[in-house]
């Protein structure tokens, strides 16, 4: 090839990389402070010493499973009804969103402790944050036990379904 070539085809390839990089999304990280990091759209809160004082529960996890990783590829099968997989969809997006909900809450809570650090525990704003965590928590396991007991049907398994969380 000649050097004319090789330099068109040069160009070319440039303009091509700079028009697929104009079409991937560019994510921009911006620093807020030590404990927040925004990623557009989403923005991760990192549970430290004070933020996890006031809201204990930031550090279970919504989405409970009771089975291992082996019993859930077990039970995993592409014999069930379209039904049963829709059903279970849903069950997983309102899983998805109640996890979603509490961003703004633990966001809320950080901002308290940003602001005034000499608000104490107990404080009604730090309560009221607290109790709605654990509400919305409650529902999501709530949720998550549906989704078992829903497995557990379909697969006509004798027995009782797992119990994620024991009956009050």
């Amino acid at each position: 090839m000649d050097k004319s070539t090789i330099s068109f085809v040069k160009d070319l390839n440039d303009n091509v990389n700079l028009l697929l990089s104009s079409r991937e999304p560019q994510v921009q990280r911006i620093h807020l402070d030590e404990y927040l990091t925004a990623n557009a759209p989403v923005t991760n809160l990192t549970p430290y010493k004070e933020l996890t004082e006031a809201l204990p529960s930031i550090k279970e996890n919504l989405i409970k499973s009771p089975m291992s990783e082996e019993k859930k590829d077990a039970i995993y099968n592409e014999n069930i009804s379209i039904t049963v997989k829709k059903t279970d969809a849903g069950f997983y997006a309102a899983q998805w969103e109640l996890a979603q909900k509490n961003r703004p809450i633990d966001y809320y809570v950080h901002e308290l402790l940003e602001k005034n650090l000499g608000i104490p525990v107990e404080a009604l704003r730090l309560n009221f944050s607290s109790s709605m965590r654990i509400i919305i928590s409650d529902v999501a396991t709530l949720l998550s036990q549906k989704i078992v007991d829903n497995i557990h049907r379909t697969m006509d398994l004798s027995g009782k379904p797992p119990q994620i969380m024991g009956k009050d």
